[in-house]
């Protein structure tokens, strides 16, 4: 019986049995499936916290401690979502003071009788007591008659009349370029769609379908597109860019479905750098991520593009012509995610490194870029150099396959990039700049879900390229837009740039209290 086949099969030539190799193997397999249930409990961690967490990225007081118990603020981190490079503004919140321009109706109060009750005397005024209220005027639709009088002589029979104005922005349409401009802010800056504006004209007893409204909107953009094209030839003329792409749902018109769209933004704000330039923000819209639509969009760019590593930027770098320069703030992010979801101290260390780097950039906001040089070559590239040989250890130390590996290892992959701003006093520190010019979209989404068509995408990019531009240089969207769109079909394509948002200078300009120029007091200012 010891010769059965089974036994002379399952005997190995050392003598050992196959139980041992079974157990190997199966202690192998557990350490596997460990691993994999790591890698899964941190993404469902991260997951729920994207899901329901606060969107702030920046780490709890309790677990920077844990990095250093004798100074827990020293390693407080940046946070991306709120701006981190911008000098934080102190002061308490308080009450802002209403603006002066505001127009104000006085209600003076007197008392019951201002004779002496001690000598019957009249009483003189030596001061009085000033409050304020803010009293909103609910809106209310009006409708502009144009009349034209005909006048002729009764001896000869000759007519006159004046010629009809052409401030119509439709010709025979019914809105005014006011009406316009309210319905597109509405919609691309206070995310409003369409059929909740329609709602709301109705209950001003204005009927009016939404196949009109977006009548008015395409119009507006077909008008303005010259403009918006005009932005992004003057961008390509700069010597860096930033940017990035957000995802959006597109309906097929005539059939069932959707598909993917892509909003796709170039910017350059000049702030940080103290440049003099005005700042600009392009939109572009395309069905799909496919790489060949920024190189469209970008076509003729020689300079530097800032903006996270997606591939399909690749092929742009292989000409010579673009140079690629990383975001720190999106490899942060990877580091941020790994803290909530298993306190890694690892990723901890690396977001207080990472910290250090943003309280240098806060410090140097608004300089010029020989200044901003100066500062990161003499601060920042010791601290880079040491987060470099922290990187090359901990990767040694990591388990490969963890999503640890896969953080420093984006970090690692993205170095040259990453660093890229120390040399270069017009860089910035992440790619925040395209990141917040895509906010609008981000929220709008909430409230449209979807994008009706391509076309539709195409009209949305045009406004967005205006309005966002109009906030990067402080200009107020609304009576911008009243005023171009009255003028646009009266303006020659060689004053083109006299429309251009940070050329524009409203009709009344030189009133102090000018309605065009959007003044943001610091935060917790004090009253004039």
């Amino acid at each position: 019986m010891s010769n059965a086949p089974h036994d002379s099969e399952s005997s190995s030539p050392d003598g050992m049995d196959d139980p041992f190799r079974r157990i190997a193997a199966l202690e192998r397999r557990v350490a596997l499936l460990t691993r994999e249930n790591e890698r899964l409990e941190t993404f469902l961690a991260i997951l729920r916290h994207k899901t329901f967490g606060r969107s702030s990225e920046k780490m709890s007081p309790d677990q920077l401690s844990l990095l250093d118990p004798a100074n827990p603020d020293a390693a407080e981190p940046a946070d991306p979502r709120e701006d981190p490079v911008r000098p934080r503004r102190h002061g308490g919140g308080g009450r802002r003071p209403l603006p002066d321009s505001l127009p104000r109706v006085v209600r003076e109060v007197l008392p019951a009788s201002t004779q002496c009750p001690c000598c019957s005397r009249e009483m003189t005024c030596i001061g009085q007591d000033e409050s304020q209220q803010l009293h909103l005027v609910p809106a209310y639709a009006e409708v502009h008659v144009t009349v034209r009088p005909k006048f002729a002589c009764k001896a000869c029979g000759e007519l006159t009349q004046a010629p009809a104005p052409d401030d119509r922005p439709i010709e025979r349409g019914l809105p005014t370029a006011g009406t316009m401009a309210q319905v597109v802010i509405a919609k691309y800056l206070n995310h409003m769609p369409l059929h909740r504006q329609a709602a709301h004209y109705a209950r001003l007893s204005v009927l009016l379908a939404t196949t009109t409204l977006y009548g008015w909107v395409e119009a507006v953009a077909r008008d303005l597109a010259p403009v918006a094209d005009r932005l992004l030839e003057l961008l390509l003329r700069r010597t860096k860019i930033h940017a990035d792409d957000t995802p959006v749902t597109v309906l097929n018109p005539g059939r069932s479905g959707t598909h993917d769209g892509r909003f796709w933004v170039y910017a350059d704000d000049t702030r940080p750098r103290g440049g003099s330039d005005p700042s600009i923000a392009v939109f572009r819209f395309s069905a799909g991520r496919a790489g060949k639509h920024p190189g469209q969009h970008l076509a003729g760019f020689k300079g530097t593009l800032q903006a996270d590593a997606f591939s399909g930027f690749d092929h742009l770098y292989r000409s010579g012509d673009m140079v690629e320069a990383g975001c720190i703030g999106h490899a942060r992010r990877k580091l941020v995610d790994l803290v909530r979801a298993k306190g890694s101290p690892i990723a901890s260390e690396g977001v207080r490194q990472i910290a250090v780097l943003y309280r240098i950039e806060r410090r140097i906001y608004g300089l010029l870029p020989a200044e901003r040089l100066a500062v990161r070559q003499k601060e920042a590239v010791p601290l880079l150099d040491a987060l470099r040989a922290w990187l090359s250890e901990r990767l040694s130390q990591v388990a490969p396959r963890s999503e640890l590996a896969k953080a420093l290892g984006y970090m690692n992959a993205q170095w040259d990039a990453l660093v890229r701003y120390a040399a270069d006093g017009t860089l910035e520190i992440d790619n925040l700049t395209a990141e917040r010019a895509l906010r609008g979209i981000a929220v709008g989404r909430k409230n449209w879900n979807v994008v009706g068509s391509d076309a539709a995408g195409r009209v949305a990019a045009v406004i967005y390229s205006l309005v966002e531009t109009c906030r990067l240089n402080g200009i107020n969207p609304e009576a911008y837009l009243t005023d171009i769109i009255a003028r646009i079909g009266r303006t020659k394509i060689q004053a083109l740039d006299t429309l251009l948002p940070f050329n524009w200078r409203p009709p009344d300009a030189g009133n102090p209290a000018d309605p065009g120029r959007m003044t943001i007091a610091p935060h917790g200012a004090a009253a004039a």
